[in-house]
C-alpha cells in the first residue's frame, strides 16, 4: 500500500481566510485598546390582536401561580436606563394596571405576569407594572396638589380685588410660589407659561385704573356723599363772588397726592 508523505500537512489559507483572519485581529485589537463604547439601540412596536385580547384567567391559573404584588417588584437592571417612564403615557400606563390589577370573585389577582405581558408586547420586565403602578399614585397626588395651589392663589386674588388693591403679574407669581412650598411643591417655578395659563383660565385681565378708591371711601360712602352735597351748596353761595377767570376746576389738573400703579389685574365679568 502506498503512503502519500501530504497526507499531515497543513493545507495553506486561502486569500478569503486571510482577509477573515487579519480583520477579526483588528477588531479585536481595536476593542482591547478602546476605553469607552458607543451603541445604537433600536425599539420597535409589538402589535397584539384580538386572539391574545381574551381572558386567560382559567387555563393560567393551573398550570401558574398567581402573583402578589411583590413579584412584579424584581430588581432594576441595566435595561431601565433605556425605557425610562416619559417614554409611556398616562393613558397607556392605567391601562397596563388597571389589566394587571383585575381581580375576580374572591379578590385574587385574575392576571399573571405572562398574560400580561402577552396583552402589552413593549413592557420590558415585570418590575413596570410596580413602577407604573407608583407613578400613577405619585402623579394623583401632585395632581391634586397643583390644583390645590391654583385655588388658594384664586382666592388671594379675588381677596385683593374685594379690598380694591391694584394687582399685577409680579403679585400672581409671588402668591403661586409661596403657596406651591407650603405645600412641598419645590420645583414649581412660577414661570410666564403657568402664569399665561393662570390668567386665561380665570379670565384675568389687564385694565386701566381710571379712579382711585380707598379703604376710608368704601367704609365712610356715605359720609363721603353728604360732604359732597355741602360741597356743592357752598360753591353755588361762594361763586358769585368770583370772576370766572379766578375759579380752576382741579379734576382737570394733573396733581396726584401719592404714587400708584397705571393699570391693575381684574375679572373680566368686573
Amino acid at each position: 500500500m502506498k503512503v502519500n508523505s501530504n497526507d499531515n500537512a497543513i493545507d495553506k489559507p486561502s486569500q478569503e481566510e486571510r482577509e477573515v483572519d487579519q480583520y477579526s485581529a483588528e477588531m479585536i485589537t481595536s476593542l482591547c485598546d478602546r476605553k469607552q463604547f458607543d451603541y445604537e439601540e433600536e425599539t420597535t412596536l409589538d402589535f397584539y390582536y384580538d386572539e391574545y385580547d381574551h381572558d386567560d384567567s382559567e387555563s393560567e391559573e393551573e398550570n401558574y401561580e398567581i402573583k402578589s404584588d411583590t413579584d412584579y417588584e424584581v430588581e432594576d437592571d441595566a435595561t431601565e436606563q433605556h425605557h425610562q417612564l416619559s417614554n409611556y403615557s398616562i393613558e397607556f400606563m392605567q391601562k397596563v394596571v388597571d389589566y394587571a390589577d383585575e381581580t375576580d370573585a374572591s379578590g385574587k389577582r385574575r392576571r399573571t405576569w405572562k398574560s400580561v405581558h402577552h396583552r402589552f408586547r413593549t413592557l420590558p420586565d415585570q418590575s413596570y407594572v410596580s413602577r407604573f403602578r407608583n407613578y400613577l399614585k405619585q402623579n394623583v397626588t401632585r395632581r391634586q396638589k397643583t390644583q390645590k395651589r391654583d385655588e388658594l392663589v384664586y382666592k388671594k386674588f379675588t381677596e385683593a380685588r374685594k379690598q380694591y388693591l391694584p394687582i399685577h403679574d409680579i403679585d400672581i407669581q409671588h402668591w403661586a410660589v409661596k403657596v406651591a412650598k407650603e405645600l412641598d411643591l419645590d420645583d414649581f417655578q412660577a414661570s410666564e407659561f403657568w402664569l399665561r395659563t393662570f390668567k386665561k383660565q380665570h379670565r384675568i385681565c389687564s385694565r386701566k385704573i381710571t379712579n382711585i378708591i380707598t379703604k376710608r371711601e368704601i367704609l365712610n360712602s356715605d359720609d363721603i356723599l353728604k360732604s359732597e352735597e355741602n360741597f356743592i351748596k357752598l360753591f353755588n353761595k361762594l361763586s358769585p363772588k368770583y370772576k370766572e377767570a379766578e375759579i380752576f376746576n382741579t379734576d382737570l389738573v394733573g396733581i396726584e397726592k401719592e404714587q400708584h400703579s397705571t393699570r391693575t389685574l381684574s375679572l373680566q365679568s368686573e
